[in-house]
């Protein structure tokens, strides 16, 4: 699949390069329907249309869902610890090369409030600061996720991070969804959970 995605960006790129910019255009909508878009998820969380997420909290009544989402006094949203770890073991295990520009590892001693830290923090100040601790378990979900021979699978020749916007003529509403890979042979997400047997793991 991502072979495929690269021989059609560079069939775009020579159209634009050909000033053939309408066919490029028609090309390129195709395009975003089949392999997504690649963009931050802060980009994908403030883009209007409505997600899962949304769709689920209207399920529990409009006034959760204003309140929630368009409420001018709600306050301001606050990734809890457990989603920032979790947003760290995607980019670890899926883009291993952003990973290693956006994080460090601080071996050093005591916690957050040392000078130590503070200075090592300093001098690392364009990049997310891990105690040793962090980043040996980030480590450690990224190695077994790709030790693991039907994740190798899976994840081989995939897209990560792919979303994917529509515009459903139907009911008139715009819609969105961001998959973490996407390939030939499935949609996968990565979760972390707590336990992973059989029993625990298993769809409601």
């Amino acid at each position: 699949m991502k072979q495929e995605m690269l021989k059609q960006m560079e069939m775009i790129n020579s159209l634009k390069t050909a000033g053939k910019l309408k066919e490029a255009e028609e090309i390129e909508t195709s395009f975003k329907k089949i392999y997504g878009e690649y963009i931050s998820n802060e980009t994908y969380q403030n883009h209007h249309a409505i997600s899962r997420s949304k769709i689920l909290k209207l399920l529990e009544s409009e006034w959760h869902f204003y309140k929630h989402f368009l409420d001018p006094k709600r306050p301001k949203f606050k990734e809890t610890a457990a989603m920032i770890a979790g947003t760290h073991r995607h980019i670890a295990i899926l883009e291993p090369d952003l990973f290693d520009k956006m994080f460090v590892c601080y071996t050093g001693e005591g916690d957050r409030r040392t000078k130590e830290y503070k200075e090592f923090a300093e001098k690392h100040k364009n990049k997310t600061v891990l105690k040793e601790e962090e980043y040996k378990d980030i480590l450690g979900s990224r190695d077994a996720v790709l030790n693991d021979p039907v994740a190798r699978v899976l994840l081989k020749n995939g897209l990560y991070e792919r979303s994917y916007f529509i515009d459903d003529k139907e009911d008139d509403i715009s819609k969105k969804i961001r998959l973490d890979i996407i390939s030939d042979l499935a949609i996968s997400d990565i979760k972390k959970c707590q336990n992973a047997d059989r029993k625990s793991t298993r769809l409601n």
